[in-house]
């Protein structure tokens, strides 16, 4: 892959220019159990992604991503347990590939050296409407979240570590717009 930054804009001249090459090795992996349609996630399952890029022209630079997630059942029969984690480390010398890390939500998100996070989140339904509007809305769901992050992140050169965790609720709504598009916000 070759990428080249063409900047533009009042600020064009600020910045400057990182054309270079590079390549991108990754593997994802997924098993999963049938879904019936009232379930938020799949009753057993898993999956997990690894990716690798490095430049080979111009730059001496690498990055390594890896995330996974476990999906297991809830209590009830529409419940799910999500646990995730992800692991990403950079070199320190020349940052050149965009940050892939999911942070521990409440926090800003910064590019550090090393990131690694663990995280688990309760999924049930809270309604089923199962209603919609003349073609338009259709409403599915509402359900929440219950969520724990954990995210541990290293300085450059990887000495000081720092804890980064969060604990929550969250609320989403499961829509279909036009009977054609699947649209959650929350």
């Amino acid at each position: 892959i070759y990428l080249f930054e063409n900047n533009t804009g009042p600020n064009k001249d600020l910045f400057a220019e990182n054309n270079f090459s590079y390549l991108s090795h990754f593997i994802n992996y997924s098993q999963q159990v049938q879904m019936a349609r009232q379930h938020i996630f799949p009753r057993l399952g898993y999956n997990f992604s690894l990716q690798y890029r490095h430049a080979i022209s111009k730059y001496d630079s690498y990055q390594f991503f890896g995330s996974g997630h476990i999906y297991l059942p809830g209590f009830f029969s529409n419940h799910s347990v999500v646990l995730d984690g992800a692991f990403q480390q950079r070199d320190t010398f020349r940052v050149l590939f965009s940050n892939r890390f999911p942070y521990s939500r409440g926090y800003n998100e910064t590019y550090l050296s090393r990131m690694w996070k663990l995280g688990a989140n309760y999924h049930f339904p809270i309604w089923i409407p199962d209603w919609g509007f003349g073609n338009i809305l259709y409403i599915q769901r509402i359900r929440a979240n219950a969520f724990y992050d954990h995210t541990r992140v290293y300085s450059r050169n990887k000495l000081t570590t720092a804890d980064q965790r969060s604990a929550g609720g969250e609320i989403y709504f499961d829509t279909n717009w036009w009977n054609q598009y699947p649209l959650t916000f929350g």
